[in-house]
């Protein structure tokens, strides 16, 4: 099993919104969303994972616009069947590599009190992330934004 961790290409976009749809959100979101890096934008990353030539996963992340350097990882999925395989890390690493070579200083990641949500939170500590806020019934009512950040 060979896996590439690259920049994400208009090629990859069909395979990339099956991963969505399966753990984000609705897959047919996800053209729109990425046009903007696919087309040269340079506030917004998005990684693709390829396992044999075939994506598997993708992280999103943006800069922060208002913020000194500062980046913000908006999605990252895998999907279901490589959970726990190290894909997730990969992208991760990859992300942060590119974040600090154009020049990021800090990765912020903001996910959910959600019990469905714990895991996430376990993954980003295993990966160096700190959490640095939480802001109370954010996302709904009971529902808190868990804030994590690691200094690049």
């Amino acid at each position: 099993m060979t896996m590439i961790y690259m920049p994400a290409q208009p090629d990859h976009v069909t395979d990339l919104s099956k991963i969505a749809d399966a753990t984000l959100f609705p897959g047919d979101m996800l053209p729109e969303l990425i046009a903007p890096f696919l087309e040269g934008a340079q506030d917004q990353l998005w990684i693709t994972a390829l396992r044999d030539g075939v994506p598997v996963g993708l992280s999103f992340t943006r800069a922060e616009e208002l913020a000194d350097a500062v980046w913000n990882m908006k999605a990252l999925a895998v999907s279901p069947a490589l959970h726990r395989s190290g894909v997730g890390q990969g992208l991760v690493r990859a992300t942060e590599d590119a974040v600090r070579e154009m020049g990021g200083r800090l990765l912020v990641v903001d996910t959910s009190s959600d019990v469905a949500q714990i895991p996430a939170v376990a993954f980003y500590q295993s990966v160096g992330y700190r959490i640095e806020g939480v802001v109370r019934d954010f996302w709904a009512e009971g529902e808190d934004r868990i804030s994590l950040a690691k200094r690049l």
